[in-house]
């Protein structure tokens, strides 16, 4: 009898008792949440540079697009807060007629899916930039306000990554304050206009950012435009 005393004492003390289960389980919790906060946040970043970096690709082709402007007109653009620049890449059919304001046709989303096609190989991926107003294209022609929108709704079927809606404003290194800069283009004695422009990555094509207070920039940069 002595001798299984000890045995039976030990098989007692071996399991663990409903307090130490809860606390194990407490630390398990707190663990993975902490984990998956990480993990979200990591996500978030993820997603932050690759918005980054597609709104600093794009900026070639606002400088572009916006030194391609009569100075007259890209003055307005800069002054005028109510216009902004709309800009993605798109898929673009290169084996068609350009469109009506010099850029390559778009192939939709549904079209390429259906097709199954490859970029490089069945389409090119493009860069598109244009305002949200009447605008006169690189090829010379007016572009009437029915007709930007009309593009910008295609290019959205067709984008390829994020769409943005681009900012411009006088930038704070401009040989002239904004606040002294004449309404007439004409008057304004600067070989050059500094711009400010900022990228805002936007859900659709119908949506502006001015619309939403909480709305951040991705990405910002100043480009000059000459006359």
């Amino acid at each position: 009898m002595m001798n299984n005393s000890p045995k039976q004492g030990h098989r007692r003390r071996a399991g663990f008792t409903l307090a130490e289960i809860l606390l194990a389980m407490l630390v398990f919790a707190i663990a993975i949440t902490t984990i998956l906060a990480l993990l979200a946040r990591s996500i978030e970043t993820v997603d932050e540079i690759v918005l980054r970096d597609e709104a600093m690709r794009l900026s070639s082709a606002v400088e572009s697009f916006m030194r391609d402007l009569p100075f007259n007109e890209a003055y307005e653009f800069v002054r005028n807060e109510s216009v902004y620049l709309q800009g993605n890449f798109y898929s673009a059919d290169p084996n068609r007629n350009l469109r009506v304001d010099g850029t390559m046709w778009e192939i939709p989303i549904t079209d390429r899916n259906q097709a199954q096609m490859n970029a490089g190989e069945d389409f090119l991926v493009a860069p598109v930039v244009r305002p949200n107003r009447p605008f006169t294209a690189n090829n010379g022609r007016a572009i009437n306000l029915g007709a930007a929108r009309n593009l910008a709704e295609r290019d959205y079927r067709a984008r390829m990554g994020r769409y943005f809606q681009i900012r411009l404003v006088v930038s704070e290194t401009n040989p002239i304050a904004a606040a002294d800069m004449p309404s007439n283009p004409d008057d304004y004695e600067s070989a050059v206009i500094v711009v400010y422009a900022e990228f805002y990555p936007m859900p659709t094509w119908e949506r502006v950012f001015s619309d939403n207070p909480n709305a951040r920039p991705v990405y910002s940069y100043n480009f000059a435009v000459r006359r």
